[in-house]
């Protein structure tokens, strides 16, 4: 796809992390002695930002999260801990980044994460430098159902919507980036097979690997 900058979405699209996500809401109930009560819990939770999990787990489990500060520990202290170690980067993407900036194509990433967690496995799998910088949701304030961390990376990259292709896994991340204007490569994602329908109705470019972009 013909562009000027590429701004990626890390779990799922740069690193093979969306297993952990995807449990990540029953592991922070059970840690606390509670059982969850909703069957989407997970698919649910993993869009929201660090704020709207803890008011989330207040209002509707009862749970009592502390303060802000104390949730943010309580939430990343396991993701942390697989991002040290044993979280993969997706096969074919380190050789997707060179070629793109081989081409003179800029890089960022966007991301639901929070900056210090993506840059640990971004820097331990080696693919840091490959970016100009780490965007996260945190950092603007608001999660993916909105576009602001997309809109904050093309204005930081210097670039027009226009000449900006975002790559996503995930359904809400395509339809948010497609409904502002961006381009959008998805990557067929195997902890959500449910969601591939509805993504190749909206994306610009639908693939399963990597390696379809390097044939």
């Amino acid at each position: 796809m013909d562009c000027k900058g590429i701004i990626f979405d890390m779990d799922g699209t740069l690193v093979d992390s969306m297993g952990m996500w995807y449990q990540l809401g029953t592991m922070i109930l059970e840690g606390n002695g509670l059982a969850p009560k909703d069957e989407d819990l997970n698919r649910k939770v993993c869009w929201m930002t660090v704020p709207e999990m803890k008011e989330f787990f207040e209002k509707e489990y009862g749970l009592c999260c502390g303060s802000l500060e104390e949730f943010v520990r309580l939430y990343y202290r396991e993701v942390d801990k697989r991002y040290a170690s044993d979280i993969p980067e997706k096969p074919g993407i380190r050789e997707v980044l060179e070629r793109a900036r081989a081409a003179g194509i800029r890089m960022c990433v966007a991301t639901a994460t929070r900056t210090s967690s993506a840059e640990l496995v971004l820097g331990r799998l080696g693919l840091l430098p490959y970016f100009e910088f780490v965007l996260s949701c945190d950092d603007v304030g608001k999660s993916k159902k909105y576009p602001d961390v997309y809109l904050e990376a093309a204005r930081r990259l210097g670039l027009d919507v226009s000449e900006c292709v975002v790559f996503e896994d995930a359904l809400q991340g395509v339809r948010t980036a497609k409904a502002a204007g961006f381009r959008v490569a998805a990557i067929y994602e195997s902890v959500s097979p449910w969601e591939a329908e509805a993504i190749k109705a909206c994306c610009d470019r639908y693939i399963t690997a990597y390696r379809e972009l390097l044939a």
